[in-house]
């Protein structure tokens, strides 16, 4: 069986509550997790959402076979940015934000061989933060899904990646 290392950078509600998800699946082989706010990220590993602390975007993004960019709308393009020298060939990196349009004029893949997609879990909570993740944040709620361009078994491993969060994914 096929397993993942899982990076998430971004650890407060939504990247949180992935983690506390994502722990939970099979195909799990560790998660990795980077914050801005070192005591975020902390309590992210102290509570379980994540298995290690990387002490950078970069360092969490090179040990990632799946990428998580769990953060405010506006930084996600920095971030990619970031991560793209550190990432593999065949790397997926999702984004979690609810803006797409915006995003993807302004992401441009290079020749690594990526694949970029929005997912976008329809949960939240009336404040943020790592102490309101939950595990369960997204059961019943739809993921709305925007592919760039994507091969039919990450397509496979996204309706997969929704039942483990409790969503239902709609391309």
């Amino acid at each position: 069986m096929e397993s993942f290392t899982i990076g998430i950078v971004g650890l407060g509600l939504i990247g949180g509550s992935l983690g506390f998800d994502l722990a939970l699946w099979k195909k799990k082989r560790c998660i990795i997790g980077y914050d801005v706010s070192w005591e975020a990220a902390q309590k992210a590993k102290e509570r379980g959402a994540v298995d290690f602390l990387g002490e950078s975007v970069g360092e969490v993004a090179g040990a990632s076979d799946l990428f998580f960019i769990a953060t405010p709308v506006r930084e996600i393009p920095r971030v990619f940015y970031e991560a793209l020298p550190f990432l593999r060939e065949g790397t997926r990196v999702l984004d979690t934000g609810s803006s797409k349009e915006w995003i993807f004029e302004t992401i441009h893949l290079d020749e690594k061989n990526i694949e970029y997609v929005g997912f976008h879990p329809m949960g939240g909570a009336v404040k943020g933060g790592i102490d309101q993740a939950r595990v369960g944040l997204f059961r019943g709620m739809p993921v709305l899904v925007v592919p760039a361009t994507i091969r039919e078994e990450t397509r496979e491993l996204l309706f997969e990646l929704g039942e483990v969060i409790g969503g239902k994914v709609f391309f």
